[in-house]
């Protein structure tokens, strides 16, 4: 081998190593990339299967969700139905036993005594200074006697200022509060049904100091207030009434047929 020949074949040689190298680097290269895009397919996979699941478990959750909806509109619905089913049972029991109590209450009404006034009057004119005897005439209308009766009948005199004022009206009251409180009168009268047109009668009087000319002149009232106190149907009854007479040139009350108040009328 020549001078020239040793000389070139070391550059063969580190030509050849370097070709080698680079060919070395070029494959470890080529395997980075493989490696690089294998783990990025794993990454992506990964990252699709996290995502796909994660779609799932919304899903998932989106059907546990509708389906306890589901269940609660079912319940609430059978629920709200069984509360309008007893409403509406209730509504009927209620009105049954409300027709059954309006039917009981009207055969006691049509069955029980009724006892009441039926009229009023002065056995005379009245003249100043002279008592004065008047009449109430009552009956029973219903169809059974009225047990352990009794009766009051008061008469007063009251002015036409305390008609204005007010006074009156508050006397008229507080009596017939009075007899609706009052009790029975254990072994009092019987009062049975009228017959036709018949009646009893119960006497009062009006002290002669109380006929005045003011009562004569129509500036004064005579106010006649009565309580019948019974026993029918089981239950004590009252029945509260008041006449009154007003005398005066222009329009007297006719002393035979007294007139009928405005107030302190009242049955139970």
């Amino acid at each position: 081998m020549t001078l020239k020949e040793q000389w070139r074949h070391p550059a063969h040689i580190q030509k050849q190593k370097n070709a080698e190298r680079k060919e070395r680097e070029r494959q470890q290269h080529n395997d980075h990339i493989q490696i690089v895009t294998a783990l990025n397919r794993i990454s992506d996979q990964l990252a699709a299967d996290e995502q796909q699941e994660s779609r799932d478990h919304r899903k998932r959750a989106c059907r546990e969700w509708m389906t306890i909806i589901l269940i609660f509109a079912t319940v609430t619905t059978a629920g709200i139905g069984d509360w309008i089913f007893y409403l509406t049972m209730r509504d009927a029991r209620i009105a049954s036993a409300n027709q059954h109590s309006d039917s009981t209450s009207v055969m006691i009404a049509d069955s029980r005594a009724w006892v009441g006034p039926v009229d009023s009057n002065f056995r005379s004119p009245p003249v100043k200074d002279q008592e004065i005897i008047g009449i109430i005439l009552y009956h029973n209308t219903g169809r059974e006697p009225g047990q352990n009766s009794a009766h009051d009948v008061v008469a007063y005199i009251g002015s036409v200022a305390d008609d204005n004022s007010g006074k009156l009206t508050s006397k008229i009251n507080q009596y017939v509060t009075n007899c609706l409180a009052a009790p029975e009168h254990v072994g009092g009268e019987v009062i049975y049904p009228s017959t036709g047109f018949s009646s009893m009668t119960t006497e009062f009087q009006v002290p002669k100091e109380d006929v005045t000319q003011d009562v004569i002149d129509g500036k004064a009232y005579i106010v006649v207030q009565g309580c019948f106190i019974y026993r029918t149907a089981g239950k004590v009854r009252h029945s509260a009434f008041c006449y009154y007479y007003r005398g005066g040139k222009e329009n007297p009350t006719d002393f035979q047929h007294l007139n009928d108040c405005p107030l302190g009328n009242y049955a139970n």
